[in-house]
């Protein structure tokens, strides 16, 4: 695939790079040639056109022995005008306004990006030109400067036809010493915290950003030096380390001219699978769902939870990509993105090692005004009156809906702060707070730039539910709808030829360990949604075996299973319904293995379930 460099109005000739020995031929957007010419053996091409007009979308297509390679496209741009007129109508200044990548004493050149055609003029601090350049297609410069002393502040102004954008200064870096003398005052130890991206198990090089022109020195847990390097003028660091084992804690410490800086950690993730056979099991998609942190109008940075080791995609509402990256070791993300326009639904789409989580969406609020003034016009209070969901004694958390962007206070009877949050942008709201106790009355009152709208208030219930007949009616079908599921699902492994008969008793065995221990700790149960929680887990684990059978059959990557769905109607009750439910990609794996494997796996089902049972005992005996 070749390069274009970026053309302007009335160029003779298309200019790039590309393969050497490729025929290049240039085509307008209808198809028509507009030259042809080889790339040379440096790789560079230079082919003779006619007089390219303003506008027009040019085409390179290489090609050699008759197999056609990838094409790029370019937009020819207008001349800059160097006469009279007016200037036309660009847009707002802010919209032109440059980046400059952080200069360092003795460059000879001022690097950055912009508008695409901008003539870009580099100035001093006191206004004297030090260099000027235009802004390519690519929406890069690079300006020839002369060498740049240390301290000093430069401007880069765009321009288009007349139209100047907005100014963007920097200052020039000292050159790191290499020599010794006495360490000079570099700020707060806070400012030169660099930080790690995520390690991974064998890795050879731990890379990072970092104040420029510090030194990093990364260390493992018990102090010892893995490795030193330096931040360069981009503030990127990338330094050789020996291979990185996982779990293994490393910390990256910066220092300039003696001065030590804040240090950084990070763990090393444990390296995916890449060998044969489908992605390995990584549990429900659900539990693979990240959090999206609010983000705001003008965000260049899109920040949350997640699993660590989970890449991370972030696409607007069309699927367009706007970015990516890993959750690191702490179970967080951080992903550079464009500015963010206000109204944006963006999605956070999490996988690791071939499967796919659950997505998350959000939706970008407008900037807040931070002009002074009075706080500006919000509606009516009323508007803005949010709604509470039902809060249950012990609850940690309260949530609900109201206006996006609103800030919620929650306050108990005597006007106390329990807790506060934002609306985000599907309007919905979850505070923490201390646990509620029953009959208590709680308020939420939302606001938003200094403008109050209606309080809500509401009274705590009592989680628990005596131990009536009712309740005993409710572990009976909790007890039988483990049953069903139990029975089909050796049904299942009945019908899997790729297991022996003894592997399928061993499993079978399993499944009513699971069943007995399941029912066991539902008998100990004293409220419905411990009875149900007790259940889903149980009918999840005996489910998760036969799926994972299924799978090492290595035929059965699409599947329909009759699995039993437990749902909670408007009444107190429990139902089970047969939920018939298929899948058209399964997100586990398909290893080839014997039934050794699930059996681990039954076996750490069993110690969830048992988890369960003892904690639900020490409750029981606690109440």
């Amino acid at each position: 695939k070749p390069t274009i460099n970026q053309p302007t109005e009335g160029d003779t000739t298309v200019n790039g790079t590309g393969k050497p020995g490729d025929t290049v031929v240039i085509t307008d957007k209808d198809g028509n040639k507009l030259g042809e010419g080889i790339v040379d053996g440096n790789g560079d091409y230079s082919i003779p056109v006619t007089d390219l007009p303003s506008g027009e979308e040019i085409t390179a297509t290489p090609s050699i022995n008759g197999n056609v390679g990838t094409s790029s496209t370019a937009t020819v741009l207008p001349k800059p005008e160097v006469g009279g007129g007016e200037a036309e109508d660009i847009g707002t200044p802010e919209s032109h306004k440059p980046t400059i990548n952080q200069p360092t004493e003795g460059d000879t050149t001022v690097n950055g990006t912009g508008k695409p055609g901008d003539t870009v003029v580099i100035t001093d601090k006191d206004g004297n030109k030090l260099g000027e350049g235009i802004v390519d297609g690519n929406g890069d410069y690079s300006i020839p400067v002369t060498d740049l002393p240390s301290g000093e502040e430069i401007t880069a102004t765009p321009s288009i036809n007349g139209n100047v954008g907005t100014s963007s200064t920097a200052t020039v870096l000292p050159k790191p010493e290499v020599g010794g003398g006495e360490a000079e005052d570099i700020g707060t130890p806070e400012s030169h915290k660099p930080t790690i991206n995520q390690p991974t198990e064998g890795d050879t090089t731990v890379t990072g950003t970092g104040k420029p022109g510090d030194t990093v020195v990364i260390t493992d847990k018990d102090g010892n030096k893995l490795g030193e390097g330096v931040v360069d003028g981009n503030g990127d660091y990338s330094i050789p380390v020996t291979n990185l084992p996982s779990g293994e804690e490393i910390t990256a410490t910066p220092s300039i001219n003696g001065n030590v800086g804040t240090p950084s950690t990070a763990i090393v993730l444990p390296k995916p699978e890449v060998g044969g056979g489908e992605a390995e099991d990584i549990g429900t998609s659900d539990s693979h769902k990240p959090t999206i942190n609010q983000p705001t109008e003008g965000d260049t940075t899109v920040t949350g939870t997640g699993i660590p080791g989970d890449t991370v995609v972030i696409t607007d509402k069309d699927g367009n990509k706007l970015g990516e990256g890993v959750v690191d070791g702490n179970g967080d993300y951080s992903i550079p993105v464009t500015d963010l326009p206000s109204g944006e639904e963006i999605t956070a789409t999490p996988s690791i090692n071939g499967n796919v989580g659950t997505s998350s969406t959000a939706t970008v609020l407008p900037k807040p005004e931070v002009g002074g003034g009075e706080a500006e016009d919000i509606g009516t209070p009323e508007s803005h009156k949010p709604t509470i969901n039902q809060p249950t004694e012990g609850d940690t958390t309260v949530t609900g809906t109201g206006k996006p962007g609103d800030t919620v206070v929650i306050t108990d009877k005597d006007g106390n702060k329990l807790g506060e949050g934002v609306v985000d942008g599907n309007g919905d709201y979850s505070v923490v707070v201390p646990p509620l106790n029953k009959g208590e009355v709680i308020t939420v009152t939302p606001s938003i730039n200094g403008n109050k709208g209606t309080s809500t208030t509401t009274t705590v219930k009592n989680g628990k539910i005596p131990l009536e007949n009712s309740l005993e009616k409710e572990k009976d079908i909790a007890k039988q709808a483990i049953d069903k599921v139990a029975t089909e699902t050796k049904n299942r492994i009945d019908h899997m030829s790729h297991l022996s008969d003894a592997e399928k008793e061993k499993l079978k065995e399993s499944i009513d360990k699971i069943a007995k221990l399941g029912k066991e700790t539902i008998d100990q149960m004293t409220t419905l949604d411990d009875i149900i929680n007790s259940m889903k887990k149980t009918i999840e684990a005996i489910e998760k075996i036969g799926d994972i059978c299924e799978q090492q059959s290595g035929s059965t990557n699409q599947s329909t299973n009759n699995h039993t769905t437990v749902v909670r109607p408007t009444g107190n009750g429990i139902s089970t319904t047969n939920n018939k439910n298929t899948s058209s990609s399964s997100k586990l794996p398909k290893t080839g293995e014997t039934a050794d494997k699930t059996l681990i796996i039954s076996g750490l089902a069993m110690l969830s379930v048992v988890g369960g049972a003892v904690y639900y005992r020490k409750k029981k005996e606690q109440a």
